[in-house]
């Protein structure tokens, strides 16, 4: 059996410090759990176009591909109770005149921007594809030295190196 191909994207905004668009699911895996917009990628849908259409979708955001940064060269596995699923992963810095979220599907409550402080507290309940992108654009940022290594680690994810990918 195909494992299931996803996309996810960690939408950032740096008004007012670093905030994440997330929101809490419902019915799903991982009810209550707070995750980025994203699902599956249809047959034959590049992994970019996916996660363009899924934004769209669930928050009413258009984002140009031109605003769409990659998260690693591969796909991360991961599995939720028991189900194993590949991700591709993508970062989005928030732009002001894109527009707010709004929800447009039943998936999720309503979008929030939640600061980093919070989301990466071991104990606010993230879904894994959350964890999964939180991991991968921390890693992304020190490999690209956009930011210097004791910010990435002291100030803009303070605790996410005690969160683990599973739940």
């Amino acid at each position: 059996m195909a494992v299931p191909e996803t996309v996810a994207a960690l939408i950032i905004s740096q008004e007012h410090g670093p905030r994440y668009l997330l929101a809490q699911r419902t019915g799903s895996l991982e009810t209550n759990r707070w995750g980025p917009p994203g699902g599956h990628i249809r047959l034959h849908e590049p992994p970019n176009a996916a996660v363009q259409r899924e934004i769209w979708e669930e928050t009413g955001l258009w984002i140009p591909e031109t605003d769409l940064t990659s998260l690693g060269k591969g796909k991360q596995y991961f599995t939720v109770n028991e189900q194993a699923f590949l991700l591709y992963g993508f970062a989005i810095l928030h732009n002001p005149p894109m527009g707010q979220p709004s929800r447009r599907d039943s998936h999720h409550k309503d979008w929030s921007w939640i600061p980093a402080s919070e989301v990466t507290d071991p104990n606010f309940p993230l879904c894994l594809s959350a964890v999964a992108l939180l991991h991968a654009y921390r890693f992304y940022l020190a490999h690209q030295r956009r930011i210097s290594e004791d910010l990435c680690q002291l100030n803009f994810m303070p605790n996410l190196t005690a969160r683990r990918l599973t739940p």
